[in-house]
């Protein structure tokens, strides 16, 4: 008998580590990006690779770049009845795509990592493959520092060709300062 109430208490163990609660954490901290980027989350996956790219860990953020970039089943689609309502139980929202495309602000950074050869060898085809997917979009950064406890978004248009539009900060002119 306690070999089954050790085994049962294990395996409940276990599942309730599976799911991780991500309301634990301060929103907007590095630990609720994590969270939610482990999960699925494309753009939770690029706001935690951005973090890292600010910190200058460039490999771990290629790493969740590649995967904020992945064309796969969305986070909300996980989060969906069978029926194809939203959780919430709102019967008027419905999501439109089965599959979400990856994120296109990810995709711009990994094709800006590929043309200047950051922590990898300058590669032209991927660069333009990414840079491609990425399109014409709008990114939104958020820059981190744990160490001053800074935040700054910046709102950028990106051309397909790499250039930003009329007078908006270039991904690599963020400063971190001392408040």
């Amino acid at each position: 008998m306690k070999i089954w109430v050790i085994f049962i208490s294990i395996l409940l163990s276990g599942c309730a580590t599976m799911q991780q609660n991500c309301g634990v954490f301060e929103r907007g901290s590095s630990e609720y990006r994590l969270c939610h980027a482990k999960k699925g989350s494309k753009i939770h996956q690029f706001r935690y690779a951005m973090e890292l790219f600010v910190k200058n860990d460039i490999e771990n953020a290629r790493d969740w770049l590649f995967r904020a970039a992945k064309d796969d089943v969305s986070y909300t689609n996980r989060n969906i009845d069978p029926m194809g309502l939203i959780s919430d139980n709102n019967p008027t929202v419905r999501d439109k795509e089965v599959g979400e495309k990856g994120d296109k602000a990810a995709a711009f950074m990994l094709a800006k990592i590929y043309d200047e050869g950051l922590g990898i060898k300058v590669d032209r085809d991927k660069a333009d493959y990414y840079r491609t997917k990425a399109g014409n979009t709008v990114v939104e950064i958020e820059e981190l520092s744990d160490r001053y406890t800074i935040k700054l978004k910046t709102k950028m248009v990106i051309m397909s060709n790499g250039e930003n539009k009329e007078g908006l900060y270039d991904l690599y002119s963020f400063k971190i300062s001392k408040k």
